[in-house]
């Protein structure tokens, strides 16, 4: 974690700007050491850069307690105390129904990435072989749009696929900041970006304080969340000027679950394993929630038509890298003449997922 983060933080447990740093190890990226908020008697482990931000009641007790304990006797005095109280609170907390839903999402997505073999494989995969599928659109309709950003965050950044291949690809110049709820998805991201700085912290309870990012972006991650919109909103908190999302949108009727289409396409795909909390964004709740939050949206672009599945295997089949990028810049505009027709006359064919940037007035 780079020191200039500290000013930008606020404690997950009071929200308070009082974040102090015990570092132990590293200066300019600081890789081991205790982020501590004397108010709240709250201490925070760093480990391997990572800090893990998460409140009382998010937290994983047992690794948070772990972490502190390993820490505890090359911080001062004064830190030592407010880990002693913090691990004793924590011993004593009560479970909300949103700190449980934050820690299943937190098993689920760490168990994809629990060995070193599996981050390793993840790895290669970010490095050797680009999701034009996912990257085309963000990169044409977000990266491309946002106002020469100086700071951007991703809220649940999983590994950090796009912000990867954007820098690599089309030389993206910004400090980066990855939040993620999973930490072992987080050892990935930070492999694969170097430069870019993650923090293991709810979506929900962001640890920064306002209009702390340029932009705030986020792909593919606040359908996990009990409440979309509440995500959202934190987003729009966080932001000084610009506000985007990729986002799976409520699911055409040909394509719901258990019906016919959706077996087909099932066995011709491969089924997608996923979390219990996968759902889809209303797109009439987040335009509202924009402008109610004083957004103005800059982009909207609907997409994935009831053929884009099977058009998306095909290009997937294709091994060259270029030939395939070329290949899934056909599709998108087959999908799109869909989107534009077919879905114009009946959403049962569609859309299914939605791009919005959107710009603070």
């Amino acid at each position: 974690m780079r020191p200039y983060l500290i000013e930008k933080l606020v404690c997950p447990n009071s929200r308070l700007p009082a974040m102090e740093c015990a570092a132990l190890e590293g200066s300019d990226d600081i890789v081991r050491g205790v982020l501590f908020c004397r108010d709240s008697e709250s201490a925070f482990p760093i480990v391997d850069s990572i800090p893990i931000l998460l409140s009382d009641d998010d937290t994983n007790v047992d690794r948070h307690r772990q972490f502190l304990l390993q820490m505890k006797d090359d911080c001062p005095s004064d830190v030592q105390r407010i880990i002693d109280t913090s691990i004793e609170r924590l011993t004593t907390r009560q479970t909300s129904d949103h700190g449980l839903w934050n820690r299943e999402e937190m098993d689920y997505f760490d168990g994809l990435a629990v060995s070193p073999e599996k981050r390793r494989q993840s790895l290669q995969n970010i490095r050797n072989r680009p999701d034009w599928n996912i990257y085309i659109p963000r990169e044409t309709y977000l990266l491309r749009n946002l106002e020469e950003p100086r700071s951007v965050l991703e809220v649940g950044c999983g590994g950090a696929r796009t912000i990867a291949w954007s820098m690599r690809l089309d030389g993206y110049s910004f400090q980066f900041v990855g939040i993620d709820i999973a930490f072992n998805n987080l050892l990935v991201a930070k492999s694969a970006n170097e430069e870019g700085d993650f923090m293991q912290a709810s979506a929900l309870n962001l640890p920064f304080k306002d209009e702390s990012f340029d932009a705030v972006l986020a792909f593919g991650s606040l359908h996990h969340l009990p409440s979309p919109v509440d995500g959202l909103a934190e987003a729009i908190r966080c932001s000084s000027v610009q506000v985007g999302l990729h986002e799976p949108i409520d699911t055409p009727k040909l394509l719901a679950e258990g019906s016919g289409l959706r077996n087909v396409a099932g066995r011709i795909m491969g089924d997608h394993e996923h979390s219990d909390h996968d759902a889809e964004i209303s797109v009439e709740a987040t335009i509202q929630e924009l402008q109610n939050r004083g957004c103005s949206p800059m982009v909207m672009k609907e997409s994935v038509s009831i053929a884009k599945p099977f058009m998306k295997k095909a290009c997937d089949l294709i091994g060259h890298n270029a030939v395939r990028k070329a290949a899934y810049r056909l599709m998108f505009f087959l999908d799109d003449v869909v989107v534009q027709t077919l879905c114009r006359i009946s959403r049962r064919f569609g859309p299914r997922a939605v791009i919005m940037l959107a710009r603070k007035q």
